[in-house]
């Protein structure tokens, strides 16, 4: 069967995370740090207090709450997160902020969440967000201390850089057809810097002529590292699109094509989902046809 390099690149994104989630579990066992499924079912409303509070949430393997709950500085409580339909904001403290080693977060279901700091994300890091739900990060203040922050986006996705410069290898974006990105600045320190490491989509449309979908929509304070973004898109059929180096390239494509601009308001894709040439003969075929049927007649 054709396999989408969209659903390729996220089966190997995930196989990779497992596999180093895996060495991560196990040095953290010998650490004494937890890991496990922490699944919110405090109800509609998600605030610190809440978030603090072990009746909130239901843990597997055996587990005991600690601290301040489920990814928090010094919580020793690190592994996948689920939050299912609640929102709030959570995090109004100054020691009370999300870190994670190798930490999993999942938004499903309309859940609408705001952290207000970010300390740091260390060893790789998943956030999942379906097309109904959204994650803002207020606050992102000591970057990704190592590896990679997968991003698995159907939603919307808003990050605000504001003290340092993220480390690690930046995000790697799973954007499907649907996922929005927003970088923000706080404040007008000069190291608001982010780090976008790949960005794959399923880019939307069945019109004729250039087409245009913004991917990451970026904030005025905020710059783009150096780092060298690689692109991956398909079209709604699924097949892989081509890209080119220009614009005037792009408008004389024969199959599905893109071509990427990275500046200061983000990044966009331009393409073109122009039928491929054996499609197109098929639909020339078919039209001759019609036409001899009719003269026929």
């Amino acid at each position: 069967e054709r396999v989408s390099l969209h659903e390729l690149s996220k089966t190997l994104n995930k196989q990779n995370l497992t596999n180093m989630k895996k060495t991560l579990i196990a040095l953290m066992a010998l650490a004494g740090v937890a890991s496990a499924d922490y699944v919110w079912n405090g109800g509609s409303e998600v605030n610190s207090d809440k978030w603090k509070d072990s009746a909130n949430w239901t843990i597997d393997e055996d587990d005991t709450f600690q601290g301040n709950g489920p990814g928090m500085t010094s919580s020793n409580m690190w592994g996948n997160i689920y939050i299912s339909g609640a929102t709030g904001r959570v995090g109004n403290e100054a020691d009370f902020t999300l870190e994670g080693w190798s930490l999993d977060l999942y938004l499903t279901n309309g859940a609408d969440l705001t952290f207000q700091r970010i300390m740091k994300f260390q060893g790789g890091t998943y956030i999942s967000i379906d097309e109904t739900s959204a994650l803002t990060i207020y606050s992102y203040y000591g970057g990704n201390d190592g590896g990679t922050i997968t991003l698995d986006n159907k939603g919307s996705f808003t990050l605000g850089y504001s003290l340092r410069t993220q480390g690690g290898e930046g995000f790697a974006m799973n954007l499907y057809d649907t996922g929005i990105v927003t970088l923000q600045a706080q404040n007008a320190e000069n190291m608001n810097v982010a780090k976008v490491s790949s960005i794959t989509a399923q880019l939307p449309g069945i019109k004729e002529g250039i087409q245009e979908h913004v991917l990451v929509n970026k904030g005025s304070m905020v710059s783009f590292d150096s780092t060298q973004t690689t692109y991956a898109f398909t079209d709604a059929n699924g097949i892989t699109m081509t890209a080119v180096d220009s614009l005037e390239a792009l408008a004389e494509a024969t199959a599905p094509s893109y071509f990427v601009t990275k500046d200061d308001s983000g990044i966009k894709v331009s393409y073109v989902l122009v039928p491929e040439p054996t499609t197109a003969t098929l639909s020339l075929l078919a039209l001759a046809g019609l036409a001899a049927r009719r003269r026929r007649r």
